[in-house]
């Protein structure tokens, strides 16, 4: 399962809301079952991202936690954008593609939701709907270089952070963590996903409102 490839839970409280920049109030479109990636291969070039040093996003969600634990919630946020470019090796999407963040954004989320795992052959068709979707946002093309990455990253380690999350909920049963834990994943879907987000179902086609 996919869920295997993510490590311990965390309880560090919510790592804070979705800003409001262009990549989460544009991408909230009408889903379409079964979407495909029909961009021309340049406007999907555009969605890999690269490592900047004026982009830190585990330094900048840490930044909103108390001084004592700043430290430990970078740490913890590093880790956990390192082990998602271990999902990219395993699942061979471009390191940095901002698709595939997104992909591990909703299926954290949903995993963290429901109380689920979510299956290995329901990933690509994820990420292909993503990069769909990310690349089909107009003036896509002019989002700049540094909130492409930021985008990126804070995608990528809260996908991370609900689904490790929700898997160490598994052998170590907490009810209040799961509650804020379900919290978290539908406010975090409901900035990201336009509808009802307890009708969302992932599937062999992707995301869609049932």
């Amino acid at each position: 399962m996919l869920a295997r490839a993510y490590g311990p839970m965390y309880d560090m409280g919510n790592l804070g809301i979705l800003d409001s920049s262009w990549y989460y109030q544009a991408i909230q479109y009408d889903i379409a079952l079964g979407s495909k990636d029909e961009r021309p291969a340049e406007a999907r070039s555009q969605l890999v991202t690269t490592p900047s040093p004026a982009v830190s996003m585990p330094a900048r969600l840490a930044s909103g936690y108390p001084a004592a634990s700043r430290a430990e919630a970078e740490a913890t946020f590093r880790s956990l954008l390192r082990s998602y470019a271990e999902i990219e090796k395993r699942f061979s999407i471009p390191p940095g593609d901002l698709g595939g963040a997104a992909a591990a954004f909703v299926a954290g989320c949903y995993m963290a939701l429901h109380g689920a795992d979510f299956p290995d052959e329901h990933f690509a068709p994820l990420v292909r709907q993503m990069r769909t979707a990310m690349a089909s946002v107009p003036g896509f093309a002019k989002v700049s270089a540094r909130e492409k990455r930021e985008a990126y990253e804070q995608l990528a380690i809260i996908g991370m952070f609900m689904a490790t999350t929700q898997m160490g909920l598994r052998s170590r049963p907490d009810a209040g963590l799961a509650q804020r834990t379900r919290d978290a994943a539908r406010q975090y879907l409901g900035q990201f996903v336009k509808g009802d987000v307890t009708r969302l179902s992932l599937g062999p086609k992707g995301m869609a409102l049932r």
